[in-house]
């Protein structure tokens, strides 16, 4: 399973089994969804504007 970072996000969301994984360990949980290293440290900084960004440019590439 590959996902990228907005439908990770997505993902936990609207799955609250997945969101329950990911509070209680959101390394594990990123890498077991098949994100991308990169995603990964993307999400696991809690940088909210990197975050922004990311998702910014992946929604621009999925509109291309």
């Amino acid at each position: 399973m590959n996902k990228n970072l907005k439908t990770y996000l997505v993902s936990l969301a609207i799955e609250p089994d997945r969101f329950s994984e990911f509070v209680a360990n959101p390394g594990d949980a990123a890498k077991k969804a098949g994100l991308s290293s990169e995603d990964q440290a993307i999400l696991l900084s809690g940088d909210q504007n990197r975050i922004y960004r990311a998702l910014h440019d992946q929604v621009a590439s999925d509109t291309n």
